[in-house]
């Protein structure tokens, strides 16, 4: 697998090492070890952000949907399908954006984000009232997806409020960029 230093990272992002170490900050993204390098999955995912950036996506909703999706991957299991330390990028195999794979880390579930199922031999209808509440026991993956389709139907909603905005600027730089101005 292709490995890549911070400096030739950058240069496949078009950005430079300081804006790729910031924006690894903050959205609270380990650094790899300088000896370890990023993995073309760092690079797909590093993509998805830099895109969601460039339509004026504040860091803070990028941060809390990656943090969202990890939840998923851990009420999932994903985390024990992989011994990387990065296994939740493991899936972020393309940096398009599928219909029915998680917009940041790319997995792709064995069900439809967009069900309010999640496996149908799985109960998780309503039960009786707990000794203690759902927060308190712990995360529920329907909760969770819950609140990961909100967040990324907001972000869709920002990308598209802006997008006409970023074709004007693209339009408008192919004459700025003319020779002879």
């Amino acid at each position: 697998m292709n490995r890549y230093p911070l400096s030739e990272l950058s240069k496949l992002l078009h950005s430079s090492p300081p804006v790729i170490l910031h924006l690894q900050k903050s959205i609270d993204l380990p650094i790899p070890p300088k000896a370890q390098g990023y993995s073309r999955h760092h690079l797909n995912f590093l993509k998805k952000v830099l895109s969601l950036r460039a339509f004026c996506v504040p860091f803070s909703d990028i941060k809390e949907l990656f943090e969202t999706e990890q939840k998923i991957l851990l009420l999932l299991h994903v985390d024990s399908l992989s011994h990387s330390s990065f296994w939740y990028l493991d899936y972020c195999i393309t940096p398009e954006a599928e219909p029915n794979r998680l917009l940041l880390t790319g997995y792709k579930p064995d069900f439809s984000l967009d069900s309010r199922e999640v496996q149908h031999t799985l109960d998780f209808s309503q039960k009786s009232k707990e000794l203690f509440n759902g927060n308190e026991m712990g995360e529920d993956l329907r909760r969770v997806l819950g609140k990961y389709r909100d967040l990324a139907r907001e972000i869709r909603e920002k990308v598209a409020k802006e997008k006409t905005l970023v074709e004007e600027a693209l339009d408008w730089s192919d004459g700025l960029l003319k020779k002879g101005l």
